[in-house]
């Protein structure tokens, strides 16, 4: 299996990659961040051959797309609900089942909570979550 971590240079996310480099399962792991040393130091620290490193900014939404595409699924390790949200809505996009590690995404999103979520024009922040179900169901 191929996963990819967004978020793979943070606390969580290079923890998470470390772990999946010991399940015999997983075949490789890509580590999405926008700092290349940062990723690099990840890699380095794990010592896995499985490890691929991918300097893109979740703003980057063709190129965050496109390596989701080629994964079997992803782990989001992302610092705030408008990086996690857009995530999400690039997963679904790309046909890329995900988890949230730091429980940033939400079904239903906390209105006390938005972070600089982007609510698509003419949408109403309740039914945001419920659009992104759908659209991925």
């Amino acid at each position: 299996m191929k996963i990819l971590v967004l978020g793979g240079s943070g606390t969580i996310g290079s923890a998470v990659a470390w772990d999946l480099a010991h399940d015999p399962e997983v075949t490789a792991i890509g580590l999405v961040g926008r700092r290349r040393d940062a990723l690099a130091r990840v890699r380095d620290w794990i010592r896995s051959d499985a490890v691929t490193i991918h300097a893109a900014g979740i703003d980057d939404r063709d190129a965050v797309v496109e390596l989701m595409a080629g994964y079997d699924a992803g782990a989001l390790a992302l610092p705030d609900r408008r990086r996690s949200y857009a995530a999400v809505e690039m997963a679904i996009e790309a046909g890329l089942p995900v988890v949230d590690m730091l429980e940033e995404y939400h079904r239903t999103p906390d209105a006390y909570e938005v972070e600089g979520l982007a609510v698509p024009e003419g949408m109403e922040l309740d039914d945001y979550g419920e659009w992104l179900h759908e659209r991925a169901v």
